[in-house]
Parts: structure tokens; C-alpha cells; sequence
């Protein structure tokens, strides 16, 4: 859990770095809460997956039997078939009968079109039949109203008693005797004088007209019995058409009758095998059959999958089993390689330094990358002290570059035989210019930043990361400086610094340096580190060199130098022996190569120091 609150811890300081703001306290307090949480989150991602109940056994299910569920569904087939036919002999049956439906109709249509030409034709002559009683009702009507009593009917109540003018005559004189001879009220004086006076007047007028009318009566009543016998024969002669009409109209409609009979005998023969077949019910008889073949299917599927479950957990617990034995043995063989580094340990002691040194040729060998010129200068010096470090071992060599048409450069060139099949081949580059002609502005000019494991080293180191090309010279030689340094240095046991702690008793050993953590001040004998310039910024995003070393992520181009200037074979030492890489000639893959290879002990180096 420490090493994941370190990196944590180092990866939200990088961030500081990469930004070039120094962080507030408010902000330092916010980075330390965060990273406490992420801490948190991880030890209760371990305490969960620690916490998890092993697998426990089961017991095994027999497998359903698909010749079983086979059988069940065939015979729901069968039903569900027979009541497909049903219904598809009830559809022919149906069929038929409406064949025949339209056949008689079409038969039934064409008789009733004819049967309805006599019904028509008898209207037709009964219309004209009614038309010509009408007219002889008419004439009828004229001789009645004609009549004197009908003539009479309508006259006014002065002449109810007068049928004709001497009538009239006669009542105007029998009221004038009266008036004369008889003595009357003022009110029967005044009514009698009034009836003698219309009488005269009006009275013999309209008497007059009406025996006009009824003189011109009789002369035309001669005319309308003639014309009234006329009609009557020609009712007569409808008469017997419409009794034509109408008989042929009912042998038709009996003819029809009788076809209809005829059709219906034939539907009841034609419905006589499908009369005992329900639609609704052999509907429902194929519906609940292929519900219950559903039934069943689904009922084989829930069953299956418990069995594959059921399967599933017991081979579970038989990998659970095998990889418990797994574990004992693995544990075993740990417990015997433990024990055997500990003999081992107790037989060949460590290099107090080792991670020091491991870290120093890693920036020796990224300094000559960033400044290939170093190279040559170093060539002399690497091959003078190479007998009194180590034995020397066989170096390795990566070669970038195309080998087709390249050539060995370096003041070591024509020392390389061609069939060398460990140097390098870089293509030539004319007008070579030395150490010293480097010019003031070039020596000024910024270098690639620098990635955290190189911070990080410079600053266990106690110098000063480079950032112009000029500052690259100087920082090469003070981490030559410390290399040397500790080739010779004592180990810490007897060091003047922990000589009389080792000596004095109950004295407590200093505490050991974490992993991927800056060193402060005072932790070198030599030297202080200074702090990474603030203009320097590095993204959190950007892999690591382990993840690089291990083929899980790429260096991105950012971390490596675009420029070098310069052009050669660098050379170093690594944790595998000597190594040589080619900077000139070589595209921004291989340049990019060159530099991961040289930072390649940087993160190596930290891990051996921790």
C-alpha cells in the first residue's frame, strides 16, 4: 500500500513540475486528499477481492434430456397438425360453398333480372290502368257536380228555397205582401227590406248563371258518357295485361323458389363433412399447442442453464482446487528460492552502490545522446578505466540506421573492420566540427525537457539538470565525478559518517530510501541537489520508462532531442555491458530509439538504489 501511495504521490508531484506553478497550500492540502482517496480506493479493491468467499462445491445435476422434451414437442405437433387440418378442411369446405354461393348467384341474378322485366312491365300497365280510372272518376265527378241538387249546394241562405228565377220571383213577392200586410218590428222590417233587395238584385243574377250552367250541362254530359265507355274499355284491356304480366311474373319468382331449393340442398351436402368442425375451437386447440410446445422449450432451456451453471460452478471449484495445489506449490518454490538468495546473499556480498553507479553510466549515457561530441571525448577515459572497474564485457551494440550504403564515423572510424559485428553504421556527414567549435548560440540553445526518472536521478545525484547545451558539458562531467566517487567510496558500514553509529550500541540503523521518492539535501556526501527549474513541465499522461522497457506503451518524441547537432556513435556503459547507438543519419524512429535505450537504466538504476 506505501508503494502505491509513493506513486501516487510521485505522479500528482510530477504535476507540479510539468505545470511550472508552485502549488498553494490550499492546492498542496486538495493533492495530499486526493491522494489519500485514490489510496483508499485501492486497499478497498484488495480488502474486496481478499474478502471474497472461495467457491464452494456443488452437486451435479444429470443433463436434460433433449429426446425427452423431443417426444413432448412431437406430440403437441401432433395435435397442433390435426387441428391445422381441421381448419384447412374447414377453409376448402368453405371455399366450395362459396364457389357455389357465386355460381347460383350469378344463375339467380340473370333469372331475376327477367322476373323483374315482368314485374315492371305489369307496373307500367297498372300505372296506365289507374291513370284512365282516374279520368273516368273525373267525368263521373263532372256529372255529379252537375247535377241541380249538387249545382245548389253552395247558394247562400236567401236562395236555399230557389231552384230557379221564377223561385226567385215568387219569394221577392210573397216578402213584399208580407211588409205590406202585416205589422213588424223595426228590426223583422229592416231584414225583409234587405232580403228583397239582394233578391232583386243579386238573387236573380246568380239564379241566372246557374241556369246557364246548367243548360250548357246538359249539353255536354252526352260527350262525357261517350268518353267514359271509351275508358272503360281500355281499363278492361289493362286488366287483362296485368293479369298476363302478373301470371308470368309468378311462374318466374316460383321458377326462382325452386332454383333456391335446388342450392340449398346442394350447400347442406357440400357443409355435411365440416358440420362438426369449430373454427373457434380447433383456433384455440392449435394456439394452447404451440403455447405448451413454448412450455416446453422454455422449461428445457431453464433446466439446461441451471445444468450449465451447475456445471459451470463445479469445474469452478475443480480449477479453485487445482489452483490451491498451484499455490502450495508455488509457495514451496518460493520459500526455496528465498532461502536460496539467502544463501547466496550470505556467500557473495552486494555492491553498497550498485543502484549509484547503475544510475550514473544511465545519465552518462542520456548526456551523450542529448551531446553526441561527448562521445569522443569520453572514448579514451572509458577505455582507460575499464580495466580497473570490472572485467569488460562484450558490448552491445544497437544498430538504428540503414546499413545499406553507411559508413563507420568517430575518431575510432578506421579501427572497425567491415565484418564488426558490433558497432554501428551511420551514414557520413561532411564539414565534422570538433568539441571546441561549438558556437555561443548553440551553446545556449534549450535541450529537450527532461522526463521524471531523469529529474529524479540528477536530483538522488545532488547536480543540477541541464537545460541549455552548454550546461550538458558541465553536468557530464559532474555525474563522471560521482561515478568515480563511488567506484572508491567505502561502504556506509564504515564511512566516517556511520562509524560510530555501527560502533556504538543499541544505535539504530538509518532508515532505508523509498521507492521512487526525490532525495533531499544531505543525502550524497558530495554535492546538493538543486531543484527542478520550474519552466520544465511534464504531463501525467506520458508513460513511464518501465512501461516503455516493457513494450506496454510508447516513448512519446516529446521526451527525446530533435536536434543533437552533432553526429557519432554513442557509447557507454549499461547494466548489459558496453552499448553503442548512432545518432547521425537516422530517422525520428531510430532517433527516438537512441535516447530510449540511453534513459533505459534510469528507471533501473532507482529501483536497485531503492
Amino acid at each position: 500500500m506505501a508503494e502505491e501511495a509513493e506513486e501516487v504521490s510521485v505522479q500528482l508531484t510530477g504535476n507540479g513540475v510539468e505545470t511550472g506553478e508552485e502549488m498553494s497550500k490550499e492546492e498542496a492540502v486538495e493533492v495530499e486528499e486526493n491522494v489519500e482517496e485514490k489510496v483508499e480506493e485501492k486497499v478497498e479493491e484488495k480488502v474486496e477481492e481478499a474478502v471474497k468467499e472461495p467457491p464452494k462445491p456443488v452437486k451435479r445435476i444429470p443433463r436434460p434430456s433433449r429426446e425427452e422434451r423431443d417426444e413432448l414437442i412431437n406430440a403437441q405437433k401432433e395435435i397442433r397438425n390435426q387441428a391445422s387440418d381441421n381448419l384447412s378442411k374447414l377453409r376448402d369446405g368453405s371455399e366450395k360453398i362459396k364457389t357455389a354461393k357465386k355460381d347460383a348467384k350469378v344463375e339467380l341474378e340473370a333469372l331475376s333480372k327477367e322476373k323483374d322485366v315482368y314485374y315492371h312491365l305489369m307496373r307500367e300497365k297498372i300505372e296506365a290502368k289507374k291513370a284512365i280510372v282516374d279520368q273516368i272518376r273525373a267525368l263521373k265527378q263532372q256529372d255529379y257536380d252537375g247535377t241541380s241538387k249538387n249545382s245548389l249546394k253552395d247558394l247562400p241562405r236567401a236562395l236555399k228555397y230557389c231552384t230557379t228565377v221564377a223561385d226567385v220571383e215568387k219569394r221577392i213577392k210573397e216578402l213584399e205582401y208580407i211588409h205590406i200586410t202585416e205589422s213588424l218590428t223595426t228590426k223583422e222590417e229592416k231584414s225583409i227590406t234587405g232580403e228583397i233587395n239582394y233578391l232583386k238584385h243579386s238573387g236573380l243574377e246568380i239564379m241566372g248563371k246557374i241556369e246557364q250552367q246548367r243548360e250548357e250541362f246538359k249539353a255536354s254530359k252526352e260527350d262525357r258518357k261517350k268518353e267514359r265507355e271509351e275508358l272503360e274499355k281500355q281499363r278492361k284491356a289493362l286488366d287483362a295485361e296485368i293479369n298476363e304480366s302478373q301470371a308470368k311474373y309468378d311462374a318466374q319468382k316460383k321458377a326462382i323458389e325452386q332454383i333456391k331449393e335446388a342450392q340449398k340442398s346442394k350447400f347442406e351436402e357440400l357443409r355435411t363433412p365440416i358440420q362438426d368442425v369449430d373454427y373457434e375451437t380447433e383456433k384455440q386447440k392449435k394456439k394452447d399447442a404451440k403455447d405448451e410446445i413454448d412450455r416446453i422449450i422454455a422449461d428445457h432451456d431453464r433446466r439446461y442453464k441451471e445444468y450449465k451453471e451447475t456445471e459451470q460452478k463445479y469445474f469452478e471449484f475443480e480449477r479453485y482446487k487445482k489452483q490451491q495445489k498451484f499455490e502450495a506449490i508455488k509457495a514451496r518454490k518460493e520459500e526455496e528460492r528465498l532461502r536460496y538468495e539467502a544463501e547466496l546473499a550470505e556467500l557473495e556480498p552486494t555492491d553498497p552502490y550498485g543502484g549509484e553507479k547503475a544510475m550514473c553510466r544511465s545519465l552518462l549515457l542520456y548526456l551523450q545522446a542529448l551531446d553526441p561530441s561527448l562521445i569522443i571525448e569520453d572514448e579514451k577515459e572509458t577505455a582507460e578505466t575499464s580495466g580497473e572497474t570490472e572485467t569488460p564485457q562484450k558490448p552491445v551494440t544497437r544498430e538504428i540506421s540503414d546499413s545499406s550504403g553507411a559508413e563507420a564515423i568517430g575518431k575510432s572510424a578506421g579501427l572497425v573492420e567491415a565484418d564488426d559485428g558490433y558497432a554501428a553504421l551511420s551514414k557520413g556527414k561532411k564539414g565534422k566540427r570538433g568539441k571546441g567549435s561549438r558556437s555561443a548560440s548553440d551553446a545556449d540553445k534549450k535541450i529537450p525537457k527532461h522526463s521524471m526518472e531523469a529529474y529524479t536521478a540528477f536530483g538522488k545525484l545532488g547536480i543540477k539538470a541541464p537545460s541549455t547545451r552548454g550546461e550538458v558539458v558541465s553536468a557530464f562531467q559532474a555525474v563522471k565525478e560521482k561515478q568515480e566517487y563511488y567506484r572508491t567510496a567505502l561502504p556506509p558500514a564504515e564511512s566516517e559518517e556511520n562509524k560510530d553509529a555501527v560502533e556504538k550500541p543499541g544505535a539504530k540503523k538509518p532508515p532505508p530510501a523509498r521507492k521512487s521518492q526525490v532525495v533531499v539535501d544531505g543525502d550524497f556526501p558530495e554535492g546538493e541537489m538543486k531543484s527542478a527549474d520550474a519552466s520544465l513541465v511534464m504531463d501525467l499522461n506520458r508513460p513511464s520508462f518501465k512501461d516503455i522497457i516493457a513494450g506496454n506503451a510508447v516513448a512519446p518524441p516529446a521526451d527525446f532531442p530533435k536536434d543533437l547537432g552533432g553526429s557519432g556513435i554513442v557509447e557507454g556503459i549499461t547494466g548489459a555491458g558496453d552499448s553503442t547507438m548512432t545518432t547521425e543519419g537516422a530517422d525520428d524512429d531510430n532517433l527516438n530509439e537512441n535516447i530510449s535505450a540511453a534513459t533505459t537504466g534510469l528507471t533501473i538504476a532507482e529501483t536497485d538504489m531503492a
